[in-house]
């Protein structure tokens, strides 16, 4: 299981430094794949949904989970907006959505959790804990 774990959050972590570093989408390279990793040119190849081909069954990947939490908030019109980090352990990703939200969304794919507090504004948000290995989705409609 964290082997699964790990192939998905080295996912987030392009797509939240992509968009971080102004890309416009992102795309998985691998639509579907078998569960050795194949078709592939060398290597085992990962993907978001693989296929078992003795059981002929889609087997929908934790990745595809962590992936569509991403872009449920990361959705087409949202802008990246700034933001400052005291933590080089956590990804962050945060922009404003077509509805005016601010939203954060942040990784922790350490061993220990983290708790962070947010301040837009002169506001701050209160205590938020990012447990080892997940992702926190923060959305502030009143910033």
């Amino acid at each position: 299981m964290a082997k699964k774990w790990h192939w998905s959050e080295l996912d987030a972590i392009d797509i939240i430094g992509d968009l971080n570093a102004w890309a416009v989408g992102w795309m998985d390279w691998n639509i579907l794949v078998d569960l050795s990793g194949g078709p592939s040119h060398g290597g085992h190849c990962n993907s978001l949904v693989m296929v078992d081909t003795q059981q002929q069954k889609l087997l929908v990947t934790i990745g595809y989970y962590l992936v569509g939490q991403i872009f449920r908030s990361a959705v087409p019109g949202s802008f990246r907006i700034g933001h400052y980090s005291n933590s080089a352990a956590l990804q962050v990703l945060t922009l404003t959505n077509p509805s005016n939200e601010i939203v954060v969304i942040i990784l922790n794919n350490q061993e220990v959790p983290y708790t962070v507090s947010l301040e837009h504004k002169g506001k701050y948000s209160g205590a938020v804990n990012v447990l080892q290995h997940s992702i926190v989705t923060l959305t502030y409609p009143d910033w």
